[in-house]
């Protein structure tokens, strides 16, 4: 029987890098955060990005669409593994039966490699012309044009591991507690890496370095071209099934028998992160080919993971507002024109990645979704830590005397004033928007898997909207609707009606998954934005599209209404954030100066200021009023 995505396909949106890579790993500290982005029920123990970073082969038999969330058997019987050639024409399909090559393009077998039973792991080489399978206890060699075996080589009693270096001159084996290194146009040993106590169970190269993981719960790396170990990275007490280098090889992801992914900085051997959620132990871990995504795998379940980073200063720095340097600014919309827009001048008050911001009901003070998240009060510049760690949602209710924080362990509620954490949702981990009503009695979330209603005095869950994902979830002004967005499969905006939160008929005509949405003050439109760069506005009561506003080149994370209404802002992977008169449409203009992807834009209360969020967080003197 074929299975259907729980939860809404990943998405790609392409920008091209702001910065080359550096083949050294940065000492640097490094801020990760990641978000689940999809969830598929198969047999995930294997998997294959395509070179396109579209679509991933899971179990060496399926192709699961990263776009759509759609899968489809493509080869019969594929075995335990699978990789593809790095040009994404041949799949290599790994089984103790025998290796087999099978040609993407109709899916069919263009032969099998005799001699190839036994086999449990294939790298082909970076040029494609050369597989190398770990057979029996030794490693095979193969030309890939003709399958014709080249040369074995006798390698150790079993080999579990086989990798290429990256220019293709070396080909690693892992065995019992030793890897090897063999040069692979003679065949002839190399040196031995020697440190780990138990089997081999993944290799992994990138620039200069060479990742090894074991029965022995430790991941080693190594200068592979001197044999010296740089360092021992202790995993935890189970195996480490798997480990996968990002692109530019600043990161490394491991997968372990006790249950978690992990993130690991390769320049210091730092974790980063430690991802939950799988109920049985994940066997693989692999980057998309531009490190926005993270596939993890197991048994049972595929979970796709959103990656975002940036580089941490320490110490984090601050600048009060009042030392900003800045001239006149427009005190009406009236005065924000297509000619003046680009004359708005910002304040940066906080420099580290951000991915959130949320204004307290006053206005006098904002939230920062950094790491630590923080609360910057505007009159002194003064920022105090809330909370240690990343938020992946933050709310205010409408008092101001509580604040939701949403992250990978579930959502807690805090006292902003007295800094201490009240309660803990049982059962919201994952969890990615959330939103108070606006009399502060219910918290939406829109967690891993669905979208919840909750009492946000006690903490008791209410109820469940949707089962499957949620990205978003935005409350009407006066409590009579809660909208959310990223639902399985779906490009809707999902509304229901409150208090019976009986579902009401969606907006549809999104052609794109949908990241953000706002309503209006009045409550009578609703703007989105989605991957596909595109802002709508929508006519809530009449379920109908308004406008579609283009300009944007880049996914839409955020939009901000301003009080009165007659402004929107949006934020996006541009690298700009631009303003749009709402009663017509127009682009009045495009903000610039951020240098990595805006995450997050918020009017303030009084709409004086506009706050956005990305490498570092500026507040910009807009002066719209209410």
């Amino acid at each position: 029987s074929s299975a259907t995505p729980t939860l809404a396909p990943a998405t790609h949106t392409r920008i091209p890098p702001t910065s080359t890579a550096s083949p050294t790993p940065t000492t640097a500290p490094l801020l990760v955060r990641a978000t689940l982005a999809a969830l598929y029920e198969r047999w995930a123990t294997s998997l294959a990005w395509t070179p396109d970073g579209g679509s991933l082969l899971l179990g060496g038999s399926f192709l699961y669409d990263a776009r759509t969330g759609e899968a489809r058997q493509v080869i019969s019987d594929g075995g335990a593994a699978a990789v593809l050639s790095p040009d994404g024409r041949l799949v290599a399909a790994v089984a103790y039966g025998g290796v087999r090559l099978i040609a993407t393009d109709g899916w069919g077998e263009v032969r099998a490699l005799p001699g190839s039973a036994d086999s449990r792991a294939a790298s082909f080489s970076p040029d494609g012309a050369t597989l190398a399978t770990a057979t029996g206890g030794t490693v095979k060699l193969w030309e890939v044009a003709s399958g014709r075996e080249l040369r074995t080589i006798p390698a150790d009693s079993s080999v579990n591991a086989v990798a290429f270096s990256p220019d293709g001159q070396f080909v690693a084996s892992g065995g019992l507690s030793e890897v090897k290194l063999w040069n692979a146009a003679s065949g002839e040993f190399v040196r031995s890496l020697k440190g780990h106590s138990n089997w081999i169970k993944s290799l992994a190269f990138a620039e200069g370095t060479l990742a090894s993981s074991s029965v022995d719960g430790t991941i080693r790396l190594w200068d592979w071209a001197t044999g010296r170990q740089v360092r021992v990275i202790s995993a935890g007490e189970r195996e480490v099934n798997q480990v996968a280098f990002s692109p530019d090889g600043q990161l490394l992801a491991s997968a372990s028998g006790d249950l978690t992914v992990r993130l690991w900085q390769v320049g210091t051997g730092q974790e980063l992160l430690v991802l939950t959620g799988h109920a049985n132990q994940p066997e693989d871990v692999a980057f998309s080919p531009d490190g926005q995504l993270l596939a993890s795998g197991s048994r049972d379940q595929l979970r796709l993971w959103r990656i975002e980073r940036g580089l941490a200063p320490a110490p984090t720095a601050t600048l009060p507002l009042t030392t900003a340097q800045s001239t006149p600014v427009p005190t009406s919309l009236r005065a924000i024109t297509a000619e003046n827009v680009g004359q708005l001048e910002a304040a940066v008050i906080h420099e580290n990645y951000t991915t959130g911001l949320t204004w307290a009901p006053d206005g006098q003070s904002l939230l920062i979704g950094s790491s630590p998240v923080l609360l910057y009060t505007l009159a002194s510049g003064a920022a105090r830590q809330i909370a240690p760690n990343w938020a992946a949602g933050m709310a205010f209710s409408a008092d101001g005397q509580r604040l939701a924080l949403a992250g990978h362990e579930g959502v807690g509620l805090w006292d902003p004033e007295g800094l201490a954490q009240l309660l803990r949702l049982a059962g919201s981990a994952d969890s990615n928007g959330l939103c108070f009503s606006p009399d502060g009695a219910l918290l939406a979330t829109a967690t891993g898997s669905t979208v919840k209603l909750w009492d946000a005095a006690t903490g008791q869950e209410l109820r469940t909207l949707l089962s499957g994902w949620g990205e978003a979830v935005a409350w009407s002004p006066d409590g009579g609707i809660l909208a959310a967005v990223g639902g399985a499969g779906s490009n809707d905006i999902l509304l229901w009606e409150m208090p019976t939160a009986a579902a009401l008929p969606p907006l549809e005509g999104s052609s794109s998954t949908l990241k953000s949405i706002a309503f209006s003050p009045d409550g009578r439109l609703l703007a989105s934005g989605s991957v596909d760069s595109v802002v709508r506005l929508w006519d809530v009561a009449n379920r109908r599209q308004l406008r579609v506003l283009t300009g944007h080149t880049g996914q839409v994370g955020g939009v901000s209404f301003s009080p009165d209404g007659r402004l929107l802002a949006s934020a996006s992977w541009d690298l700009t954030i631009k303003l749009w008169e709402v009663e017509s449409g127009q682009e009045l203009g495009s903000l610039t100066g951020h240098t990595q992807w805006i995450q997050a834009v918020a009017f303030s209360p009084d709409g004086a200021h506009l706050a956005s969020a990305a490498e570092s967080v500026r507040l910009w003197q807009v002066g719209v009023g209410e």
